[in-house]
């Protein structure tokens, strides 16, 4: 039985057909507004490249910084069209037709087109990308995506088709909508000249072309990352991802970063902690930002080799029914999160069907695992709880603990809980 963290720094609680999940809120210090001098420093996790093809720390530079996609976030975190200038989706939902803007430039001066992201898009799905990371992208969604990474079918069978410089044609295997897709750092758009011609390295400050707002100045393998204004970025008008900072320094994260943003070492910091939120409420107020997270962390178990009592989904709908996800909310996590029994979030395309069965009810709990032929927990015996060690995600040994106490008190049913490296 597995706590998951579907997506990196959530800090959100979920449990699988029993859903105990939440939207989380983080908090850092505002670079712009803090900004004595032109130059922001700001935490990062270990930068081993720059490539957006693969899911690690350079997303936060990549994803609307160095590159710019057809869609992104503005300021108030909302998604926004970025050098989309108009789109129409047909065909029931699964085919997109995006418009270009034509005045987006590359760093060199050089218009960004439609093939840009084509060629990115692809090689992203390409067999040679053992990275596999091609989730983090809207390539996930197009028709035999999976079949040309494996290698079975050339690249023209995929669905992306250039109609011209400026406009792209998805065919998408699901009608899913899109925007929040385009927005992820493997959706950028790469300059195909600079790639082939430096493929190991051609994000070194030398050779870098981007689109985005800002452009490699210097780049230490995990050390620090340098940033300055890209004077050739032209945004989309009143979404252009700039401010009053000249340079953006990315260093590897420190072991206290709340402290140093107090001390003003660093600009700004994502608090993960709710020891850090804590002190952040208390010494820090006036500086926090809170912005909400579409993230869901489930609870889900694992039945690929032994059989469980949890085959029986009475006995799973019992254990959802039993966990409270009022106090994991606060005080365990201090209200970083808050609770929901649903499985996706307002935008998810199933989000309209979703009812919200699996909320609080212990008396129902106890007379569904009753049914399941588990009276007071009685048969079941202990069962494993992983989750995330603390390394990787601060607060799941905190959730962990707390759904295992409640299922020990409420229905009398064991777990050990077990921290797993999120590499497993």
């Amino acid at each position: 039985m597995g706590l998951q963290q579907k997506l990196p720094a959530a800090l959100t609680v979920g449990l699988a057909a029993m859903a105990l999940a939440a939207t989380s809120r983080i908090g850092y210090a505002d670079p712009v507004a803090n900004a004595a001098s032109s130059t922001v420093t700001y935490p990062a996790d270990s930068l081993t490249s720059l490539d957006p093809i693969a899911w690690g720390g350079q997303v936060l530079p990549d994803q609307g910084t160095l590159f710019e996609g057809l869609f992104g976030y503005n300021s108030k975190n909302q998604i926004v069209p970025k050098i989309a200038d108009k789109w129409k989706v047909s065909d029931h939902g699964f085919v997109w037709t995006i418009w270009m803007r034509h005045n987006a430039r590359w760093s060199n001066g050089k218009p960004v087109t439609a093939q840009d992201f084509a060629y990115a898009w692809l090689r992203n799905a390409a067999p040679s990308n053992t990275v596999d990371d091609t989730w983090a992208s809207v390539v996930s969604d197009v028709p035999n995506e999976s079949e040309y990474h494996a290698g079975g079918v050339p690249a023209s069978a995929v669905g992306i088709n250039v109609v011209n410089d400026y406009e792209l044609k998805i065919t998408l295997s699901t009608a899913v909508t899109i925007e929040g897709l385009l927005a992820l750092a493997g959706s950028m758009p790469l300059y195909p000249q600079d790639v082939e011609a430096h493929s190991s390295n051609w994000y070194l400050p030398q050779y870098f072309v981007g689109d985005g707002p800002y452009v490699v100045h210097s780049c230490v393998t995990n050390g620090e990352l340098e940033m300055i204004r890209n004077r050739d970025y032209v945004g989309a008008t009143g979404q252009e991802n700039v401010g009053n900072v000249q340079q953006i320094d990315l260093i590897p994260e420190p072991p206290v970063p709340v402290e140093d943003v107090e001390s003003n070492a660093l600009d700004a910091a994502v608090v993960t902690s709710p020891s850090d939120y804590q002190y952040a409420e208390e010494h820090l107020k006036s500086e926090i930002h809170k912005a909400p997270e579409a993230n869901i962390m489930y609870l889900g178990w694992d039945h690929s080799v032994d059989a469980s009592p949890l085959n029986n989904s009475w006995a799973r709908d019992a254990i959802a029914m039993a966990i409270n996800r009022a106090p994991i909310s606060d005080p365990v996590l201090n209200n970083m999160a808050g609770p929901t029994s649903i499985f996706g979030y307002p935008g998810f395309p199933t989000d309209a069907n979703q009812s919200n069965p699996f909320g609080f009810n212990l008396g129902q709990g106890r007379k569904l695992l009753t049914k399941a032929g588990y009276p007071d927990g009685k048969g079941i015996g202990t069962l494993y709880l992983n989750c995330q060690t603390t390394t990787n995600s601060p607060q799941s040994v905190l959730i962990a603990e707390s759904v295992a106490q409640q299922l020990k008190t409420n229905l009398n049913i064991h777990f050990k809980v077990e921290p797993v490296n999120s590499t497993l």
